[in-house]
């Protein structure tokens, strides 16, 4: 991971972006480098990395033909979550591998949170119930789903 600026995506490389940092991630004077709780605009904001990459996101859902796949984010971040409708809204194809598939994204509704999955519903080009090691091991059905995402 680069620790100073400029941060760059390489060329034919797929980005991974973890927007909240990681567990073991740290700063350069050894703070760890995770945000969680509340607060975490602001908290993203204040990294230079984090900012970065926040922004290499939001513009790479935007992109003419870009493709989202969501792996184990429970759609409970409206930071997230806008920058993912307003990718829906320019065209962005959403994959979820989630054990309740497609309904993930209503799942905002027993949280009393607002319910965003109407906008995205139109975006959806597959999903997942299934156990992503069992999918990529011994589950042909569901590994053809996902890699039907890469076509």
């Amino acid at each position: 991971m680069p620790t100073k600026p400029p941060f760059a995506v390489a060329d034919r490389k797929q980005p991974y972006f973890k927007l909240h940092g990681s567990s073991n991630w740290r700063t350069g004077d050894g703070s760890s480098l995770l945000i969680m709780g509340g607060n975490k605009s602001a908290n993203i904001a204040a990294s230079e990395l984090l900012s970065w990459y926040e922004q290499e996101f939001r513009n790479a859902l935007r992109e003419p033909g870009a493709r989202l796949m969501v792996i184990g984010y429970g759609f409970a971040d409206t930071h997230i979550n806008d920058d993912i409708r307003e990718g829906a809204s320019a065209g962005m194809k959403l994959f979820v591998i989630d054990p309740n598939g497609v309904d993930a994204i209503d799942t905002l509704r027993s949280r009393n949170m607002y319910n965003f999955g109407s906008s995205l519903r139109e975006s959806f080009i597959g999903a997942s119930r299934r156990d992503l090691r069992t999918t990529l091991t011994t589950d042909r059905v569901e590994r053809a789903k996902v890699m039907h995402f890469f076509s």
